[in-house]
């Protein structure tokens, strides 16, 4: 028979019984608490790491007081779970607190002596999760080994082993975790990740290297998704930093740059910011500049930009190009306190199909731009800024 009940005491790390053998009631302090038998560990539960411990504990015909306490445990009292199960037929008939004491005592009636299973669950402080991710790519970096790890840091004065932890994210791991450890363990791995290498110019982000000189900063960006056909596995992944390396084709990593990911919901795109690319330069300038009359103080402006790009790796690449508009009048000298009106040139050699939606705006639009392998080209983006003032 197995008795429940919810208390408003936190856990306990000793144990005393007392029996009651003809009416009589005396307390026994043990020479030996009985051992864990088992330990859980929750992590994610949000208000602390949720513990449920099991011990088999001597009880004799009659009232037994089970106590328990507790020192140097930062615990939520209104969180304790009292579960005990027996041979006969059992009863949790009390609960007392002790006056000074960081301790509870349950009073459980048994019809016959033996032996019972105690088990305890209750929320605990300072038992931590986090994650992180170690991801390699294959040598051309169009897929990634991605390794989710757990960490869990323990700064209580207590020890808790064997155990197994529960996470949300992966499958129970058995394990040890001794006071004040910070464990790190493997969580999942998840093989063959499907990645789309992006770069991203722009002169408001990320801006310039030497703006002088019109040298944008390139950035590196990992794009992927979070569904089962690119490899994920489409249920949700925890917020972490990702640490991504460059396999080799005999083994050797290098390490290429490390970004943060929000919480990841199942299908939701994931973009990891490597920084500052090296193999691929972006310089822009303002090729052609003319100014029109429309009507009296309204005017019109005839702009061309150009692109210089110089790709020094030997595969195709796409950039993504944002062009703040609001950003470029302020570069002409033009302060009108909002973003233009603008259209596109027929001659230009971007236009409307380059644009992604998705990314930019009118305010800012952004362009994919393909480019070649291992050399230079040049691209134009000419447009008509119009009802200037």
């Amino acid at each position: 028979m197995a008795i429940r009940g919810k208390m408003l005491a936190p856990l306990c790390i000793g144990l005393t019984l007392c029996g009651v053998v003809q009416e009589v009631q005396a307390r026994v302090k043990l020479i030996t608490q009985p051992v864990r038998e088992r330990v859980e560990l929750r992590l994610d539960g949000g208000q602390g790491t949720f513990v449920e411990e099991e011990r088999w504990v001597p009880l004799q015909a009659g009232v037994n007081s089970v106590d328990f306490s507790w020192h140097g445990l930062s615990l939520d009292p209104a969180s304790l779970i009292f579960t005990i199960d027996g041979s006969g037929p059992i009863a949790l008939l009390s609960t007392d607190y002790p006056p000074n004491e960081s301790a509870v005592t349950w009073q459980v009636a048994a019809n016959e002596a033996g032996t019972a299973r105690v088990r305890i669950g209750y929320l605990l402080a300072h038992v931590t999760p986090s994650y992180y991710y170690r991801a390699v790519t294959n040598p051309e970096e169009t897929r990634l080994d991605l390794g989710l790890m757990l960490e869990v840091e323990n700064l209580t004065a207590e020890s808790f082993g064997p155990l197994t932890l529960h996470s949300f994210y992966g499958p129970p791991l058995d394990s040890h975790l001794e006071r004040e450890e910070n464990k790190r363990l493997l969580l999942r791995q998840i093989h063959d990740v499907a990645i789309e290498r992006r770069y991203r110019v722009g002169s408001a982000s990320p801006g310039y290297l030497d703006q002088p000189q019109g040298k944008l900063k390139v950035a590196l960006d990992f794009v992927m998704a979070n569904r089962p056909e690119q490899g994920l596995g489409g249920v949700a992944l925890p917020q972490g930093k990702v640490r991504v390396y460059h396999g080799d084709a005999k083994g050797g990593e290098a390490f290429l740059g490390e970004a943060f990911t929000p919480r990841l919901a199942a299908d939701a795109p994931l973009r990891l910011d490597l920084g500052v690319a090296r193999d691929l330069e972006v310089v822009r300038r303002v090729e052609r500049r003319e100014r029109r009359r429309i009507a009296g103080d309204l005017y019109a402006i005839d702009l061309t930009l150009l692109y210089e790009i110089e790709n020094f790796r030997d595969s195709d690449a796409t950039i993504e190009l944002h062009e703040s508009m609001a950003l470029l009048l302020n570069e002409l000298g033009v302060y009108a306190g909002r973003a233009p009106e603008w259209r596109f040139d027929a001659d230009s050699d971007l236009q409307r199909a380059q644009l992604d939606p998705e990314l930019g705006d009118n305010d800012e639009p952004v362009f994919l731009i393909p480019v070649h392998g291992r050399g230079k080209q040049q691209v134009r983006l000419r447009l008509t800024l119009n009802n200037l003032w």
